[in-house]
């Protein structure tokens, strides 16, 4: 009784705060675990595509085992490959080869780089390098702490790349990436958000097998620009700048040309599309979205990028260079 009165006074709360606040409040609830599912269910059956999560193992909730076992469910035939380290040896890691998940380990590098940029490399260029060797086409670079929760996942990138062929002054690049516009910001130069990218087997390996970054450390200063922040080529602007010079993009450091890469070399989806759940500290989703029209934080989605392709985006080049 005690339980359910507390369940009713916590849900009265919310209610009360609902009416209260100033903001329309909406609610999105994903299951923890794959427990059962309707009668009439049948995965997608492509092999063609691999999915490789990156990162140490997520124990709470059995979160990484979860998305194994859910990705399996949903895709019974493409290779899910974990690729972390050699400390996470161990009885999770033993579930995951149980539902059928390919386990690799490495250790760490020792210069872990700015954010940990080092590492993430490392254990995605092990995991795609897994996928290549398997004999996959296309793969998904996505995170032990992230979970994709559409079932038509596979059949959305493989449309999208169909939809969206990559034009003929595409240098080295076979295909167009996929990224999400979650964290995708588009007064960030060069900056695609480096949590989730779909493309061929090549194309992934030219974006993440890269050099590591020297630096374990940058210093930020409250009157950095956009621009200035860009140019200092962290992380995410790092892993895109860098491979878009390796496919044969001239930067400009423009945006302009920031925009142009984009819609010429990327197709950006909306992270609702996927369903993508990131089991972090904070379960606020679009976190970034402003009806003010903020614009530091304003994230391509795709009927932005939509525009970017067909050439109508209105972008201010001065909101770089403001502190």
């Amino acid at each position: 009784m005690k339980k359910i009165r507390g369940i009713w006074i916590q849900a009265k709360r919310k209610l009360t705060f609902r009416n209260l606040s100033a903001d329309f409040v909406t609610e999105r609830r994903r299951p923890k675990f794959d427990s059962c599912r309707n009668d009439t269910w049948s995965g997608d059956p492509r092999a063609d595509t691999a999915i490789v999560l990156q990162g140490p193992i997520l124990r709470t909730n059995d979160f990484t085992i979860e998305s194994v076992r859910r990705y399996r469910t949903n895709f019974p035939n493409t290779p899910i490959i974990v690729s972390t380290w050699t400390s996470e040896i161990g009885g999770d890691t033993e579930q995951i080869e149980a539902l059928g998940g390919i386990v690799i380990y490495q250790n760490m590098p020792a210069n872990h780089g700015v954010s940990n940029s080092n590492l993430q490399m490392a254990s995605t260029t092990l995991g795609l390098r897994k996928a290549e060797q398997i004999g996959v086409t296309h793969v998904i670079k996505s995170r032990t702490d992230q979970r994709l929760y559409s079932e038509r996942l596979l059949g959305l990138l493989h449309q999208t790349l169909i939809n969206f062929p990559i034009g003929i002054n595409s240098g080295s690049q076979e295909q167009r990436l996929i990224g999400l516009s979650f964290n995708t910001f588009a007064y960030r130069m060069y900056g695609l958000s480096d949590m989730f990218t779909f493309g061929t087997c090549a194309d992934s390996l030219k974006y993440w097998d890269g050099s590591f970054d020297a630096r374990e450390h940058v210093e930020h200063s409250k009157n950095q620009s956009m621009r200035d922040w860009a140019k200092m080529r962290i992380c995410e602007v790092r892993f895109c700048s860098e491979f878009l010079v390796r496919t044969g993009w001239s930067l400009q450091w423009t945006l302009e040309d920031s925009w142009r890469a984009f819609a010429e070399r990327f197709v950006i989806l909306d992270a609702s599309s996927v369903d993508l759940f990131w089991n972090n500290f904070n379960s606020i989703e679009e976190k970034w979205r402003s009806y003010e029209g903020f614009p530091k934080f304003a994230e391509i989605d795709f009927a932005w990028w939509l525009q970017m392709h067909g050439g109508i985006a209105i972008g201010n080049e001065s909101i770089l260079d403001k502190h």
